[in-house]
């Protein structure tokens, strides 16, 4: 049975996503610019040094386990599957995903990183948010948009773009399995072609639903690929 929360209640969960996400971009951003992820580092010493810059950015409110950093091939493949530590290359795609640190958040948050010149490379990443804000907009503009409806949507967008999407879902909803594997999930907590209910109504626990939007694009030929995760509903 849902329980109706109070809007007070709801107002402190929707603002404790969004400082969430606030400080994960703002984790992401530190280590960009202190050269974190960088060629020539293994992707746990890159894994490690997020993890300092977490704990001074957000204190032990950012503590969860898991792995954040994925290079080269290992971008291919689902965040959670376990990978042998790899030496990041000079032309590298690095995938940053903070989510196993916001479990304890109910929310996700990911980003891609490009070392070298190659435009093909940069071009996902362009793509990446390309995406995400025209799916955002989709969402907008339809009140009554199903799972089903914004998965195909977003599809359709990033067929446009010359991309394969890894995923079955392109999102999910926030809470406690965030951070865990979409098949441990319900059809309807997914952004995905067997969700056929809307995406606006309250979750189990009597919440307003609020999402996560996620994108993984791939090169398969190419041996890389781009997650981008990030708040869909709450800006």
């Amino acid at each position: 049975m849902v329980t109706v929360r109070d809007r007070m209640d709801e107002r402190l969960r929707a603002l404790r996503l969004v400082e969430a996400e606030r400080m994960a971009a703002a984790v992401f951003a530190r280590a960009v610019a202190d050269g974190v992820i960088a060629a020539g580092r293994y992707e746990i010493e890159a894994d490690s040094g997020i993890r300092d810059i977490a704990r001074w950015v957000a204190g032990p409110a950012f503590s969860g386990s898991g792995r954040l950093v994925r290079s080269g091939p290992h971008t291919l493949l689902p965040a959670g599957q376990e990978v042998p530590n790899r030496l990041i290359g000079v032309n590298d795609v690095v995938v940053v995903d903070l989510s196993p640190l916001m479990a304890d958040h109910e929310t996700g948050f990911a980003r891609t990183v490009v070392l070298g010149d190659d435009p093909g490379r940069h071009r996902l990443v362009e793509d990446l948010r390309e995406v995400f804000l025209d799916g955002r907009e989709v969402f907008r503009r339809h009140g009554n948009i199903t799972g089903r409806m914004l998965h195909a949507e977003v599809r359709a967008l990033v067929r446009k773009t010359g991309w394969e999407l890894a995923t079955c879902h392109v999102g999910r909803l926030t809470g406690t399995a965030v951070a865990g594997a979409p098949a441990a999930m319900r059809d309807e907590e997914l952004i995905a072609f067997d969700n056929s209910r809307p995406l606006r109504r309250r979750d189990q626990a009597g919440f307003p639903a609020h999402w996560v939007m996620e994108l993984q694009l791939v090169d398969e030929c190419r041996g890389f690929g781009g997650t981008l995760k990030q708040l869909l509903d709450l800006a």
